[in-house]
């Protein structure tokens, strides 16, 4: 999420300040639901080809199921839930 933003990487203190994924993973299907609506609106709106909404609805769809039940996902290198599942896709 900092690429193209800052030269460098964020510091360590203060990214781990601002991390909220331990808490707010609990927010995974409302983000991945969100998400999924967001790609529709670009879809109608034509930023996004009906091709690439399909294929990034799946993405999303496959991410849900992967991840099972939000108290299964471990701790990860993401910030907070939105860029888990950013990474992810």
């Amino acid at each position: 999420m900092w690429s193209g933003r800052f030269e460098g990487r964020p510091d360590p203190d203060v990214f781990e300040f601002g991390r909220s994924f331990s808490f707010d993973r609990r927010l995974l299907d409302d983000d991945i639901t969100g998400s999924m609506a967001w790609v529709a609106s670009l879809g109608d709106a034509g930023v996004l080809s009906s091709a690439e909404v399909e294929q990034i609805s799946s993405a999303l769809a496959q991410t849900r199921a992967e991840a099972g039940s939000i108290y299964d996902l471990q701790s990860t290198e993401d910030e907070d839930v939105h860029s888990y599942v950013e990474a992810k896709l």
